[in-house]
């Protein structure tokens, strides 16, 4: 058995922050937490403990959704042959409005500076949003990142 400080210890643990527009924060402390930066899916192991407004869940193992509507849409079919950057994005954009059971879609944001030039060419089924936006941008030189409720498409240095 490992016995450890309380300095130790809090040292050791790792901690989450979450809170979505017009919902209470969550606290996630435990021994070992992953996040899914794309389906926001928080997989968390060892002493969890879940601290929301409404009281504090403590267990061994947790799996929580921090973004549910970022992983649960679902794109029945994106199609593209030498489509742009804009193009793609603004395909996804609408159809994850029409998909969301909330009309919300996903938030995109895409920085300045990708290869206007670069043709992304796909066909997927039943692929998650963010899924699609990865592909996109990997596609066109960029990468995809989540910056709070927006996923953000970055160029990369010297990726053309």
């Amino acid at each position: 058995m490992l016995f450890l400080s309380q300095a130790d210890f809090e040292a050791r643990q790792k901690q989450v922050e979450s809170s979505a527009p017009g919902k209470p924060g969550m606290v996630i402390t435990a021994e070992s937490i992953s996040i899914d930066k794309g389906t926001g899916v928080v997989d968390a192991s060892g002493d969890v403990k879940i601290k929301t407004s409404e009281g504090t869940i403590s267990t061994e193992q947790a799996k929580v959704e921090t973004k549910p509507s970022a992983g649960k849409i679902i794109l029945p079919k994106v199609q593209f042959r030498d489509a742009t950057l804009t193009e793609a994005v603004e395909f996804i954009r609408v159809k994850s409005r029409e998909l969301d059971p909330e009309k919300k879609g996903v938030n995109i944001l895409v920085k300045p500076g990708s290869d206007p030039k670069a043709k992304i060419t796909m066909d997927l089924r039943d692929v998650p949003a963010y899924e699609a936006l990865r592909y996109c941008a990997e596609l066109s030189g960029c990468k995809l990142t989540v910056d709070g409720d927006a996923f953000v498409i970055t160029p990369v240095q010297g990726a053309r």
